[in-house]
């Protein structure tokens, strides 16, 4: 009998309402959860592994310490977790007892918040796996009251619209950390969750664009090097700022460049941690 075992429907809520009285420090945790239900209960076919997760508790957990994984399938195999246990004892039990963590296929361990990171640090040394990049992100979030005072103004010689399916891969083509599953990915994350780009009122030249990703945060923020230092990836987040409010969602953001950290900071989002992404070396 394996030590994680599926979380039932009143498991999962029971850790969600925990979460949500330790607002905004697990915002991201919160919301990568709630990024899964939403998927799943989306009615649409063949989305990537990676918005799929299936969430596991440890068998023998203390239920107080919400311990919690979300293990995704073998097209794009990776890993999250988050506990409230500050031993972390239940997450190394797990990582080194599991069968269901397929380690040779393994891509990524997923937002783990630094300061519980060392647990799967030691999982991929033990398993003498070799590190891709181990990327460490600004995470922030922006309160409500900011996201309210935002002004657009969009460019006379641009149009502002939503990203459609069909744009999945260029997106991808453009994306600074495509990999060999990403445009799947992408595409998955235009259909549920939606993003934003800016073209060019003439030509339809893609200039700029953004979307919600798998962690209800603004992600694969990108503009076009020619289009550069025009405002136009402000635009973007503002909409998306917008997009998210509307659906009751605090805006967070994982920043890891130092000019995205400026816009963000200049646009009101506050720093509350960091968090890890570490990719394996396949």
């Amino acid at each position: 009998m394996d030590i994680l075992r599926e979380i039932n429907d009143e498991e999962l809520e029971f850790i969600i309402e925990k979460l949500k009285t330790r607002m905004p420090y697990k915002l991201k945790n919160l919301h990568y959860i709630l990024s899964a239900q939403k998927c799943k209960t989306s009615g649409i076919n063949n989305l990537s592994d990676k918005t799929l997760p299936t969430f596991y508790t440890h068998r023998n957990g203390i239920k107080k310490h919400c311990t919690i994984f979300g293990i995704t399938g073998e097209r794009d195999h990776t890993v999250w977790y988050f506990t409230f246990d500050e031993s972390l004892n239940e997450i190394r039990q797990c990582l080194n007892n599991t069968k269901f963590i397929k380690w040779n296929i393994l891509s990524a361990f997923l937002t783990i918040h630094t300061e519980q990171i060392q647990p799967a640090l030691d999982f991929i040394s033990n398993k003498k796996l070799k590190i891709k990049q181990n990327k460490q992100n600004f995470y922030l979030y922006l309160p409500i009251e900011k996201a309210h005072n935002f002004d657009i103004v969009i460019p006379s010689e641009t149009v502002l619209e939503p990203l459609k399916e069909e744009d999945a891969s260029l997106c991808n083509s453009l994306w600074a950390f495509k990999s060999d599953n990403s445009e799947i990915w992408v595409k998955s994350l235009i259909l549920v969750h939606g993003g934003y780009a800016l073209r060019r009122k003439d030509t339809r030249e893609l200039l700029s664009f953004g979307l919600i990703n798998d962690h209800l945060a603004i992600g694969m923020l990108t503009t076009i090097e020619k289009a550069q230092r025009k405002g136009y990836a402000e635009i973007i987040v503002k909409q998306l700022v917008k997009k998210l409010i509307e659906i009751n969602i605090t805006p967070i953001v994982y920043v890891h460049n130092p000019n995205a950290l400026k816009l963000f900071q200049k646009l009101g989002f506050i720093s509350i941690s960091n968090s890890n992404w570490i990719f394996i070396q396949k």
